[in-house]
């Protein structure tokens, strides 16, 4: 069983989230008030090959189907990352009006350079980070998110386990899709 690994074909039981309907509810939730929006997000690189995240593919594809101006940026899912990269649009003056981080860790980076160079979140930047990790609660302001919902894939996971074991089978090749939604905090104007 494959939790948030997208396996085409369908070889193996794979759990995911729905990547497609969460960022497509981002894109068009900030192009409300906004006209550029930034695309933070990291490279997983597993058994030495880089794995492909989705949510860029549909962050790109949303920014030109409501005609956004975009960029992206690329690094690893941690908060340094996330600061590196907010300190690299801020020092080329391409900032744009809101951020989307493909991860909490990325987003709350994000922020922490805005405050050093004294831009306001909101006011002057939205910012979106993506999983609901508990920190998010915390940030100063709190932070707008997309929950993900990590502990259903397991608990699915888990569950098509002791189906299998319980009944003698095998683990039969299954996609499972889960639905992500967007958490508003304070952190998007």
């Amino acid at each position: 069983i494959f939790l948030d690994m997208n396996i085409d074909p369908i070889h193996e039981c794979c759990i995911l989230l729905d990547f497609k309907n969460a960022v497509k509810d981002v894109v068009s939730y900030l192009s409300q008030k906004h006209t550029s929006i930034a695309y933070l997000g990291g490279k997983e690189i597993i058994h030495d090959k880089l794995y492909h995240d989705q949510r860029k593919e549909y962050f790109e594809r949303y920014c030109k189907e409501y005609n956004i101006d975009y960029s992206m940026s690329e690094e690893t899912f941690s908060i340094e990352s996330g600061f590196n990269m907010t300190y690299e649009l801020i020092k080329n003056k391409k900032l744009p009006s809101a951020i989307f981080a493909a991860s909490d860790p990325i987003a709350i980076g994000a922020m922490r350079a805005l405050k050093q160079y004294d831009i306001k979140i909101p006011e002057d930047i939205s910012i979106i980070g993506f999983d609901n990790i508990e920190t998010t609660n915390y940030t100063d302001p709190p932070l707008t998110t997309v929950f993900a919902p990590t502990f259903d894939m397991g608990f699915m996971a888990a569950r098509q386990l002791f189906d299998a074991f319980k009944h003698n089978e095998n683990i039969s090749p299954i996609k499972i899709l889960l639905p992500c939604f967007l958490i508003e905090r304070n952190s998007c104007i």
